[in-house]
């Protein structure tokens, strides 16, 4: 049967503010799913086939948890049964991937219908469920919900996603929120519909990701005629209405501008998905965590409109604060997602740090961060119980916490670029690595062919007028007032115990060997003066590498993070300097290679152990300065850095 354009025949206008687009109904195709539209935007016109009734597209798996107990009516339950058969056709399972399964409960868990892409096998099982048992108990149906997506099959890289269907507040809304906490933490994105009036819409909101994944309806009815809803709702990452224009189009050439790169804060313009009308500040993207209060999200855009999104972890008991744009104490924080909003919880767990220790307790609506005591557990929502086995440091050390002051480059990942003093400087990872946004280093290892040679990451020979790295790497240095003195045809760096020399390329730095050699004078003092150091005052970063020299030594200090414990790591010692006032040159090596420290001045030799590697730091190599030690005070010849092991060593 052919159907002509009355037969669905309405007006329909909507506007989209930030294209200022007008579109008008025309008419339809020859399916009832698609219609065609008239859309004016400025100075050109396009028509658009808008399919009406989408469905998810690709694999993903979800479990709709239904209350089937007696407190709904027998039609209200052939309602219920009803709308989860249309469901099965709009979400468009066994098409394209997409599965379901269905968990009826009441009390108790009543019936199970395993995940499946089978359409017509869901249909019949779903007409015939039958109402079985009283009282409400979400809590079971999302117990036997996480079983179903953790036990039964394992479909590794598919979306999970989870759906409570409810007529009323369980027996334990407590229990409920803490089971579905379980269930977004195993990765499970979580949707709920609450229907009647005496449905709990906080229960709800505790069991879904987000308030716009709570659906309120008054009756079953207005369920069935919501399906559309629901369907958008399920399937958030889908791309629901296809839009196809004609080929007639007619358009003026604007120009748009560039970009700009400046500490302002501005708005970006509206783009889909987590980085979505994020703030922006130095070219850098930031938006709250969709669920967790001290998370955030970092987002990055290249000139070809490429945008990298990186979610990031707030330092131990802070919340992110959109308003300032950083983390700052929890209890100073007001976050829309505050967990301990929701009555009857007591505590939860630490967000997705792996510590059986951290857990987060409600005070007065708000979350505090605490550490179970040594020899017990946090058990989630039960508190801290006594333990037998291991139990982990706590606070929790958390790798690569706060904002990242790395961003990508785009269309080449072996150069990163970092934010110095309100300009992005391109630097480049070590050989065999790429940058890694979302670990704000050069951590992914890429197999490349590297020559026998080792030749310095860095090179400082002072020769020339200005100060500069000759490795041919082109890192980028921070003079800090040091001079290029001439001295008998030579060249070399005048420190005069106020100047120093920054390398921000080495800030957050890790590599399996690090190496330096200098050659230095001093001028004969008693003080302990830096030569070099990864620790600085600006930021309060205490040094976990430093090479000290005193009036008749050189000093050695190194602390280490060892890689299966996690636990840190001193090691120190000191050797010889020569403190003739007319021939005080010293030649210097600091070697590291993960197992051990090795420290050479003037031939003579020590080594001591420093298993793994030197602990990150957010300050760059120091030059001639460094934390908790005076300002050298002196000539340097040259400097020079390796991430391998020279030969001749």
């Amino acid at each position: 049967m052919m159907h002509t354009t009355s037969d669905f025949e309405f007006k329909f206008w909507f506007k989209c503010d930030h294209l200022r687009k007008v579109c008008c109904f025309i008419g339809t195709t020859l399916f009832k799913h698609i219609r065609i539209y008239s859309c004016s935007m400025h100075l050109f016109t396009k028509t658009y086939f808008i399919h009406l009734f989408p469905g998810c597209q690709g694999k993903m798996d979800m479990i709709f948890v239904v209350d089937g107990s007696d407190h709904n009516t027998p039609s209200d339950f052939n309602i219920l049964k009803d709308t989860l058969i249309e469901l099965v056709e709009r979400l468009h399972i066994g098409q394209g991937g997409a599965r379901m399964g269905l968990i009826v409960f009441s009390q108790t868990v009543t019936k199970e219908i395993t995940v499946t892409g089978n359409q017509a096998l869901l249909k019949r099982e779903i007409s015939n469920l039958k109402q079985i048992g009283t009282g409400v108990n979400i809590a079971t149906g999302l117990q036997t919900m996480i079983k179903m997506f953790t036990d039964t099959y394992k479909s590794v890289g598919v979306p999970k996603i989870g759906t409570v269907i409810a007529t009323e507040r369980s027996t334990d809304p407590g229990q409920t929120i803490g089971v579905a906490f379980e269930a977004k933490n195993e990765g499970i994105r979580m949707n709920s519909i609450g229907v009647s009036t005496f449905a709990d819409r906080t229960e709800l909101s505790g069991v879904a990701n987000a308030d716009d994944k709570v659906l309120m309806v008054n009756t079953y009815q207005d369920l069935a005629d919501a399906v559309g809803n629901v369907v958008t709702m399920v399937c958030p990452l889908q791309n629901l209405t296809t839009w196809i224009p004609s080929t007639t189009t007619t358009s003026t050439t604007t120009t748009q501008a560039p970009e700009t790169t400046t500490p302002s804060r501005t708005k970006r313009s509206p783009i889909s998905g987590p980085c979505e009308h994020c703030e922006l500040r130095n070219g850098v993207g930031y938006n709250p965590h969709p669920e967790d209060c001290d998370k955030f999200i970092q987002c990055y855009f290249g000139e070809n409109n490429e945008i990298v999104g990186a979610y990031r972890q707030c330092p131990w008991g802070q919340y992110w604060d959109q308003e300032v744009l950083t983390c700052r104490p929890a209890e100073n924080v007001v976050c829309h997602k505050e967990k301990c909003r929701l009555p009857g919880l007591l505590s939860y767990p630490y967000g997705n740090i792996k510590n059986n220790r951290a857990y987060w307790k409600c005070n007065l609506g708000k979350s505090v961060s605490l550490c179970c005591p040594e020899g017990y557990l946090y058990r989630p929502y039960q508190g801290c119980v006594e333990f037998n086995g291991k139990t982990e440091t706590c606070p929790p050390i958390v790798y690569h916490e706060g904002a990242c002051d790395m961003r990508p480059v785009f269309g080449n990942a072996t150069y990163y670029e970092r934010i110095v003093h309100g300009n992005w400087i391109r630097m480049p990872c070590a050989p065999g690595t790429h940058y890694d946004p979302t670990e704000c280093a050069c951590s992914l290892f890429y197999p490349t062919y590297i020559s026998n040679e080792c030749k310095p990451e860095l090179f400082i020979s002072f020769d020339g007028t200005e100060i500069k790295d000759d490795s041919g790497k082109n890192n980028y240095i921070e003079n800090h007032n040091v001079s290029i003195r001439k001295i008998n045809g030579s060249s070399y760096g005048y420190f005069d115990g106020n100047s120093k020399i920054v390398i921000p390329r080495f800030a957050n730095f890790e590599s399996t060997d690090f190496v330096i050699k200098m050659n230095y004078s001093h001028t004969p003092n008693d003080r302990l003066e830096s030569l070099i150091s990864n620790g600085d005052d600006c930021c309060d970063n205490v040094p976990s590498m430093a090479l000290v020299k005193s009036r008749r030594n050189v000093h050695y200090m190194i602390k280490t993070v060892d890689e299966k414990t996690r636990e840190d790591s001193v090691s120190t010692f000191h050797l010889p300097s020569i403190a003739d006032p007319h021939n005080n040159w010293n030649e210097v090596y600091y070697i590291h290679d993960s197992l051990r420290l090795e420290g050479r001045s003037n031939g003579i030799r020590h080594e001591d152990y420093a298993v793994g590697k030197i602990k990150k730091t957010k300050a760059g190599l120091q030059i001639g300065a460094g934390r908790l030690f005076k300002n050298f005070t002196g000539l340097i010849d040259y400097v020079a850095v390796y991430l391998c092991r020279p030969s001749h060593l």
